[in-house]
């Protein structure tokens, strides 16, 4: 009967335990889509600059400076002046047209102007003015972070005139030094040569930050994360971060820690470097019907992932972003299974994997006011550099097993959109794509339920090879001065996944609707309450469709 139950047991080892779930919170995060409230740089150009001039007939136009407005164009608004009488308010007609184009254009320094003796006997002279930054004030107390600003103002300094979009690009540089914020200035030029300077000051540093998330759910997990970041410690070290899950349930054998390190490799480009490492163990008991008998499984999982990533932006602006990623990991996992049947062991089963794999990501972004449209895409590939394994060992020895193919390909693809409607009305729809024509390592597969795709359901309800998940969200903003509370926001969702394997005749449909409300605080604190209803596969832990509550909070100390 032993032998028998072995056998078995053996072949159903990997259909019945390689697709472990992982609680939330730990999983790889998902890149959130941005926010519609990015301010945009000032306009500096101010009102036309014309000043009290003789008057009389125009009978010719004469520009002086400019290098960027073309004669042809400059052409098309002088020549309806010719013949016509002269006066203050058709002389800053004149000027706004000119200024329009050099914004059109993308040169926020430059403009027009007509001086006091700009129109003489029939001659107006236009002066064209296009500015650039000859110098950078920059008071910030740390020398470090001094010698890093000025090295992201860079760009900027050598560029004349001075563009629209290199101007964003350096104040959203600016704004990804970790625990500053600053204060810029920029003056219009005053003088014919377009000379300018720039001033940034520091008024607010953080050096630590501890932030705090929990997450509750009805017949899913309790979970407290904890979140320790030190930042920008020198001009090369942007930030190093400790998170972890902090044990809150007695009843879960958990573990979770993770530190990643973030540094700079260029300033005056923006590209950025992440050095991580993750650990998650957890300990479970498992019943498993087998040949009419039940066998008692008592599993022990530790996985262990090394990473480094490079990102760099292309397009930086207010209005698009285009960033890539390249990333190497490697992961370390090992399984124990203690089998037994009444009190009898069977086996002591210990399988390993460890792969490496590399992936290639992007992201783009378009903001406008009342929309935005967020988009990524990932390609993952599996490769051998000298430290792969996989290998099953038990009291009959240790051999070849493969769980899944670690030379895999796998493409991920998500997308949200924002729109603000009617007030403070906001439609949101997100959606994921996942495909690979592998079979993949537990860690590899997509993983649906909870807050990604799949509210009325505990997370990681759904896992496979390939899979898709969208959702629909409408919400309604509500906001109040009050001393905790400044905004309520009610919410409707509407959600559905679907994954499958590609060697195993296992699918999972979710779909479910939810109400919430998120009650929230500046950026520091936010609590959302939610009532889920399932309405397609039932609960694979309780074999049921119930309704689900879900509770998190987020606090940034």
């Amino acid at each position: 009967m032993k032998k028998i139950i072995m056998t078995v047991w053996a072949a159903s080892l990997y259909t019945s335990f390689s697709y472990a779930k992982l609680p939330p919170l730990i999983t790889e995060p998902q890149e959130p889509p941005p926010t519609l409230s990015e301010s945009q740089p000032p306009d500096l150009r101010g009102p036309a600059d014309v000043l009290e001039s003789n008057q009389g007939y125009i009978s010719h136009v004469h520009f002086r400076g400019g290098t960027v407005i073309s004669d042809e164009e400059l052409s098309s608004i002088a020549q309806p002046l010719i013949d016509t009488h002269y006066s203050i308010e058709m002389a800053k007609r004149v000027i706004g047209k000119i200024n329009a184009l050099y914004e059109k254009k993308g040169y926020p320094l430059s403009y027009a102007s007509i001086a006091a003796d700009g129109f003489h006997q029939g001659r107006l002279t236009i002066t064209l003015i296009e500015g650039y930054v000859v110098r950078a004030e920059v008071i910030v107390d740390q020398a470090n972070i001094q010698y890093k600003v000025n090295r992201v103002l860079k760009p900027i300094l050598q560029e004349k005139p001075l563009t629209q979009n290199s101007l964003e690009k350096a104040i959203l540089l600016l704004r990804e030094i970790p625990g500053y914020r600053f204060q810029l200035a920029l003056p219009k030029p005053k003088t014919l040569s377009g000379a300018t300077s720039i001033r940034i000051e520091e008024v607010e540093r953080k050096w630590i930050e501890p932030d705090l998330s929990y997450s509750y759910q009805k017949e899913g997990d309790n979970d407290l994360y904890a979140t320790v970041t030190v930042n920008s410690l020198n001009s090369w070290i942007e930030k190093v971060s400790l998170s972890g899950l902090i044990p809150v349930d007695s009843e879960r054998d958990t573990e979770y820690y993770a530190i990643s390190m973030d540094h700079a490799w260029y300033d005056p480009l923006g590209i950025k470097g992440q050095l991580n490492f993750s650990r998650y163990k957890d300990n479970s008991e498992t019943r498993l019907p087998l040949l009419g008998v039940e066998l008692d499984v008592d599993q022990s999982k530790v996985r262990d992932r090394y990473s480094y990533s490079v990102m760099a932006p292309l397009i930086l602006t207010t209005a698009r972003q285009w960033k890539v990623r390249a990333k190497i990991y490697h992961t370390e996992e090992q399984n124990d299974y203690d089998v037994t049947y009444q009190d009898l062991t069977l086996d002591n089963i210990e399988q390993t994997t460890n792969y490496s794999a590399f992936s290639l990501y992007t992201n783009f972004l378009t903001s406008i006011p009342d929309f935005y449209w967020f988009s990524t895409l990932e390609v993952r590939q599996g490769v051998d550099l000298g430290a792969n394994k996989s290998e099953l060992s038990n009291n009959q020895g240790t051999r070849d097993f493969e769980e899944g193919d670690l030379n895999f390909t796998a493409w991920i693809v998500n997308m949200a959109v924002g729109y603000d409607m009617v007030g403070d009305v906001q439609l949101q729809v997100k959606g994921n794509g996942f495909y690979s024509d592998d079979d993949l390592v537990s860690a590899e597969r997509v993983s649906y339920g909870g807050r990604f795709y799949g509210r009325g359901y505990p997370e990681g309800q759904a896992e496979g090879d390939v899979g898709y998940g969208a959702e629909v969200m409408l919400s309604r903003s509500f906001h109040y001065d009050l001393m905790i509370i400044d905004q309520f926001k009610p919410y409707v969702v509407a959600d559905t996944a679907y994954t499958k394997f590609n060697s195993l005749a296992i699918e999972h449909n979710l779909s479910s609707y939810a109400l919430g409300l998120e009650v929230s605080y500046k950026d520091a604190i936010k609590v959302a309450f939610e009532y889920a209803v399932p309405l397609d596969d039932v609960n694979i832990d309780t074999g049921r469709k119930s309704e689900l509550y879900n509770i998190s909070a987020s606090w940034n100390f």
